[in-house]
């Protein structure tokens, strides 16, 4: 919204991002099942989670745009993040980025950021 105003008020236009690929009418998706173009959020270039805009049926009408969210297993995560500094910096590059490209705000990056350390991600099972 912020990116909007700006380009109304200004005429400068919001940051674009490549389209989300489709190939016979279905997503294109990365290793993790993730869509490919579009705006790519922290949440999917460091994904702990494949998510996807379809197969909700809730009987909210917002479950339609909500999509699932199915999170990657422990083994893989523990591939991916061999400890919690390696997903959190992953995450603050990524958010980083997606701000100084304008898809963020700082304060946007910022929660991302704080959301990454506070996280389990990377963190070794609890014992016990």
């Amino acid at each position: 919204m912020a990116q909007l105003n700006h380009w109304a008020r200004s005429g400068t236009p919001a940051p674009a991002a490549p389209l989300i690929k489709i190939r016979n009418g279905k997503y294109v998706t990365d290793r993790f099942g993730n869509a490919v173009g579009g705006v790519r959020t922290p949440a999917v270039q460091v994904p702990a989670a494949t998510l996807t805009g379809l197969g909700n049926t809730g009987s909210n009408p917002l479950c339609f745009l909500l999509g699932t969210t199915t999170p990657l297993t422990a083994a893989r995560l523990a591939k991916l993040y061999p400890n919690h500094a390696v997903y959190v910096l992953a995450t603050e590059r990524a958010a980083a980025q997606d701000e100084r490209a304008g898809f963020l705000l700082p304060a946007d990056e910022q929660q991302i950021d704080a959301a990454a350390a506070a996280s389990e991600i990377g963190l070794p099972p609890p014992t016990g």
